[in-house]
This record gives structure tokens, sequence and C-alpha cells, in this order.
């Protein structure tokens, strides 16, 4: 990707292990990684706000949406609304650019109203929900084209992606992985097929043609499995893993291969995997498989296989390990003074941990507002990495005391109890005085 009013700037998003964005300031003599705050570096796509081109987004496996203001130095996620969605492609209204749209594997289009602080789902009409590219026409950037899987071809809106049709006349039954729009003249499309090769249209895509470019007889044949992302997780026994076991398959070439057989199989200590063990799963067009363990009933390692037949790196082990959680302790928050009608200056936080005091992901604990009129941030959360879950408390209107409980079914110090006390801005301002 080619910054607009810097040409020699340009950056490049990998899927490969150790990669993530790349950026080269000098016509691409040297490259240097720029990922600090991206905490997938497996990039699908990339797209430059050309009004401010500092602003930059990116789309990665599993992770959903990460966003740059200054240039691709720091990275902070922009996926509310995207929750486990798999995002291949980002597309931005040039006329408006916190207008952004994205295309995912099963979720369809999501639409962004404001440079991706939230996303809604756009699919009124659009029948195949995998999509793997977008393409907005620059003279009217109410149309927008989508190019879905596994035969579903291409899609049109006119609309900013409220409705869709389908326009496929001439269009071979297959799946479409690239569109490109001609900005001189936006009527004129071009279709990147899987093993069709190249389509043109010259009025909208209301018709397509072949223009008779092709890769060869296709993609040629896999020749290798390689793991992504998931490996060496911690949850809590017999839960879900917070994140997918994702494998690569890609050709000699480093191509991604669609359609190719992975098998992923549970090797050690129980466990279940969502299709049952083994589980088949093809490569997307990405060249991507993935699943996700819920882990077995005991505390000890489980273990996961990804087998490709005859390619190299086959199989890819995945090793995740099970804590029995034991204990709710406090960590932080406790007895604090506010404003009523205001938010807490820090939330109640507390802690989940096994019988050896280490931290337990994955556990669900319930806040709940047992005395007092005020409201809570999150009331069902899910513990972290460190095992902690918070929520913070906005006090009711009344002063006096406010409690709030904190409960995990089953753990040793289950519930735990916050109080906070309400007063009255004057009151408030004198105290801190």
């Amino acid at each position: 990707m080619i910054d607009p009013s810097t040409p020699a700037t340009l950056y490049a998003g990998t899927i490969g292990g150790g990669g993530g964005v790349f950026k080269s300031a000098d016509g691409g003599t040297s490259w240097a990684a720029v990922n600090s705050g991206l905490t997938n570096i497996f990039v699908q796509a990339l797209a430059i706000d050309a009004s401010t081109p500092a602003t930059l987004y990116a789309a990665t496996c599993c992770s959903s949406v990460f966003k740059s203001t200054d240039g691709g130095a720091s990275w902070s996620a922009a996926s509310s609304g995207l929750t486990n969605i798999y995002v291949q492609d980002l597309a931005i209204d040039l006329a408006t650019p916190a207008t952004l749209y994205a295309g995912s594997d099963g979720g369809g289009v999501f639409k962004s109203a404001n440079g991706g602080a939230s996303w809604t789902a756009f699919n009124s009409g659009l029948t195949n929900l995998q999509v793997n590219a977008l393409a907005i026409d620059p003279s009217t950037p109410a149309t927008l084209y989508a190019g879905t899987c596994c035969g579903g071809g291409v899609f049109k809106s006119t609309d900013g992606g409220g409705n869709w049709a389908a326009v496929n006349s001439g269009l071979t039954n297959t799946g479409v992985l690239a569109l490109a729009i001609d900005p001189s003249t936006p009527a004129t499309l071009y279709a990147g097929t899987y093993n069709e090769g190249v389509f043109k249209s010259t009025d909208g895509a209301a018709t397509w043609q072949p223009t008779g470019a092709t890769y060869g007889n296709g993609t040629p044949p896999a020749t290798a499995i390689a793991k992504v992302s998931g490996d060496n997780q911690v949850g809590a026994t017999a839960k879900a893993l917070a994140n997918p076991f994702v494998v690569v398959v890609t050709n000699a070439g480093g191509i991604p291969v669609a359609g190719v057989d992975v098998t992923f199989t549970i090797t050690a200590d129980g466990g279940t995997l969502p299709g049952g063990s083994p589980q088949l799963v093809v490569t997307d067009s990405w060249g991507v498989a993935s699943t996700t363990l819920s882990l077995g009933a005991t505390a000890e390692a489980n273990t996961v296989t990804a087998t490709a037949t005859g390619l190299a790196g086959s199989p890819v082990p995945f090793t995740a390990t099970a804590r029995l959680a034991t204990t709710l302790s406090l960590v932080s928050g406790d007895t604090q003074l506010g404003t009523v009608g205001t938010a807490l200056a820090n939330p109640f936080v507390v802690k989940v941990t096994d019988a050896s005091s280490n931290p337990v992901p994955g556990v669900t604990v319930t806040f709940a507002v047992t005395l007092g009129s005020g409201s809570l941030s999150a009331t069902a959360v899910t513990t972290n990495a460190q095992g902690q879950a918070s929520s913070l408390l906005t006090l009711g209107t009344g002063p006096g005391s406010n409690t709030v409980t904190a409960t995990a079914a089953d753990l040793t110090g289950s519930p735990l109890t916050f109080t906070a006390t309400g007063l009255n801005k004057g009151r408030a301002q004198l105290v801190s005085d």
C-alpha cells in the first residue's frame, strides 16, 4: 500500500511468522516492522485514509481490525462490534474517510461511520457472507461491490451497503478473491477469481467477460502447513479457549492455498473440538484453517495436532494448559468515595486463581449492584490472561452507601463485596480537600 501524499512511503501486511506490518520510507529499498500494539501479526489487509495518510487500518486473522494514527508507529484495536469476526478486506470511502467497510469470512460486510470506533453488519440481500474483497466506486461512494467465496461471485450495493444484489451475469460459478475499479472509468471493474482467471465488466458489474488472464491452470498445489496463532494458551477447565488454533497452507511460492483438508485431533488429556475429534476443516480463500478447543475437566496440559497429509510441517502441534479455578479474591477498588451520579475513579477488580495461586483466564465473574441505585459498566465479565475481571460503578443519584458483589460459582471467597460512598458535590469537594 502506498502513501498517496508521499509515494516513497509504502506499507506491507504479511501473514508469515514474525510478520505483521512493515514500512518503507525509501520506495521499498529497506523495510522495518511497525507492530507496536498490533497483538496479531497475521495481517490480511491494509487501508489508508487518503486525506490523512498517517491514519491506517489493518485487518488481522481472528482478531479483527487495528488502527494507527501515526503512520504505523503504534496501533490500537478498532473492533467494537467485530467480536470473533475474521476480517479479510477493508475499504475506505474517499469522500467521507470516517466511513469504512470490512469484508469478513462468515460475517458478511460490516460498516463503521466513525473511523472504526464501532461496526455494524450490513448484509441485507447478501446471501453469501464469506466476503473476500471489497471495492468502492470513487465517483459514487454509495456504490460498492463485494467479492464472495465458494461460487457466490460479486454482489453490488448502491446505498452504502444497506441492500445488496448479486451481479454475476457472465461470471462463472466461482469464488472471487480480488476486485479492482478503474478510477478514471468506475463502470469498469475487474474480478480475480479462484481457478477461473480474471473477469472484466464495463457496465458497473451488470455483465462480465473473461479476460483470458489466468494463473497457469489455477493455483499451484499446496506444499506446506504452518502455525499462525493460538499456541500455548492458558484457560479454565471445561471452558473454551479465548483464541482459536490457526494454521495456514501455502504452495512453493508462499501463496495461500484454498480447499485443502486439515484435520485437527486431540492427542492428550481430553477437551473437545466443535466438530468432534478428529475435526476436518477445509482451508479458506486465504489458506487458513482454524478451530477452538474447549479444555478438559482436569488441570493439565491439552494437546491438539493439525494434520495435512503430504505437506511439509505436518502435523502442527498446539498446546494449552487447563487450570482449575479455586479462589476468587479482591484486587482493588474497594471503599472509594465519589460524587453522586458520576463514575468512580477506579473499577472494582477481582482475580481468579487455582490452588497454586496461578491466574485462571476464561472464568465468568458476575458483578451486581446490591445497594444503591448505581449502574455498572459490565455485569458478566470473563477473566483475562492475568485472571482478572473488572467493572466500573457509576454511583446512584442519592448520597450514601453503595455495594456491589462479584460472584464466581463454586469458588472460595465468592461472593466478594465492594463498597463505595456517594457524596453530594460540595461534600465530595470538602472531603477531597
